[in-house]
């Protein structure tokens, strides 16, 4: 098998394929339903000109053609109620108790910290200390869920934030759980309270990976572009800045180039601004530096 039939074959579009760019000689390896190529950086960028990333990894992996996908529901799900840099939140179920998908399962016990939710439906196990998921291997709070495998959602009533008072919106942000995603899984609504007597010139939003190797907010800015933009507009109406700039690295032109496309569909005056791709540009002291 030729290197071209052995790389197409085995990297078709929209699927998520790890290349090792450290090896001289192309060679494939399975795992499961997974396939993995490896070939040299230069065999890969004459094959797919188009697909192939400039993401390289201290470890040689690039990484091609990538999806986001679903994970299957686990027949056990132990929710450590301490998710947050906050305080931990009170339980809020019992064993035995039915819950619904979306259903707070943990109370925010104070203003720097966040509601946790039942994700997916079943019943309460347990509610006990249990390892973290995290290197300290220190125990937790955690509610035990059994998933019935119905998926079932609690009753959603959307919201107009343009119609409340600020102060309201961050509250139900609050009991919605939502934070941030980097490693202190900071609260949102405390990041979305301004300071009282300074006004904000800039908002900007973070696009940049904060490792090399991470392609989780490439591929959000590929393919929801337009619900970030609405999310973003919704920062913009709470923390009312003078400009709003979403900063993505130079190695992403397919994401630059759907957020770009969706501000404009959106009729937003946000700015889309390309920068340089370098560590650790994901941080965001860094971030407005470069």
């Amino acid at each position: 098998m030729s290197e071209t039939q052995d790389l197409t074959h085995f990297s078709p579009t929209g699927h998520a394929r790890m290349v090792d760019v450290t090896a001289k000689q192309p060679t494939v390896r399975t795992a499961g339903a997974e396939a993995f190529v490896s070939c040299s950086a230069d065999v890969v960028a004459a094959l797919w000109p188009q697909r192939c990333r400039a993401l390289v990894s201290v470890s040689g992996y690039i990484v091609v053609d990538l999806v986001a996908n679903r994970a299957p529901l686990p027949p056990r799900l132990i929710v450590p109620l301490h998710q947050s840099i906050g305080g931990q939140p009170t339980p809020l179920v019992e064993v035995g108790d039915r819950v619904l998908k979306g259903q707070r399962i943990g109370g925010a016990d104070k203003w720097v910290s966040a509601a946790v939710h039942a994700p997916t439906s079943g019943t309460v196990l347990a509610v006990e200390e249990c390892v973290a998921a995290h290197p300290s291997g220190l125990p937790t709070v955690s509610v035990i869920i059994e998933p019935d495998g119905r998926d079932e959602w609690i009753d959603r009533q959307p919201f107009d934030h343009t119609v409340l008072e600020p102060e309201r919106v961050r509250e139900i942000l609050r009991d919605s759980g939502v934070v941030g995603l980097g490693g202190a899984v900071f609260p949102s609504h405390v990041k979305l309270t301004p300071a009282a007597s300074v006004p904000m010139d800039e908002l900007v939003i973070n696009g940049a990976e904060c490792e090399p190797f991470m392609t989780c907010d490439d591929l959000l800015m590929r393919e929801r572009a337009e619900g970030i933009v609405r999310g973003v507009a919704i920062f913009r109406d709470l923390l009312k800045p003078k400009r709003v700039l979403i900063g993505i690295e130079d190695n992403k032109p397919e994401a630059a180039e759907a957020m770009r496309a969706a501000v404009s569909a959106l009729g937003e005056p946000f700015e889309v601004v390309t920068v340089p791709t370098r560590y650790p540009a994901g941080g965001a002291k860094q971030l407005i530096r470069v």
